[in-house]
């Protein structure tokens, strides 16, 4: 069983070598598979890192807006003290200035108007701490 040096040369004569272009073509398609797959990691990679991204930048302006809100309606609340404040002492000086000769109905109501405001601004007052 034997074979003879005949038989192996056409045995090897039918083996085909790959052509150096082709080996070359192979490496190259390799080469390019790598490329496209860290290229796809990086683009899921991003992908995700943009999603946290976008959601903490929505947090953050809802934090904004929210302290926003807030400072509004702390001045809100100051704006209205002042103003009960202002009307209070404008209230208290006409009736140092025209207390003697109003009638005793007017005298009446500006002290309950001036007790009034009094109350609402401390009620200002608690309510913006």
């Amino acid at each position: 069983m034997t074979r003879s040096r005949q038989e192996d040369r056409e045995t090897m004569a039918e083996v085909e070598l790959p052509n150096p272009h082709e080996l070359e073509e192979i490496k190259e398609k390799a080469f390019t598979r790598k490329v496209a797959v860290v290229t796809a990691i990086f683009a899921v990679v991003l992908a995700i890192a943009s999603l946290g991204g976008t959601y903490n930048m929505k947090e953050m302006l809802m934090a904004q807006q929210q302290a926003s809100n807030q400072w509004a309606y702390y001045q809100a609340k100051v704006i209205r003290e002042h103003l009960y404040r202002s009307q209070k002492m404008l209230l208290e000086t006409l009736l140092l200035d025209r207390g003697a000769s109003m009638k005793a109905e007017a005298r009446g109501r500006v002290e309950g108007m001036i007790k009034t405001m009094g109350e609402e601004e401390k009620r200002y007052n608690l309510e913006k701490k």
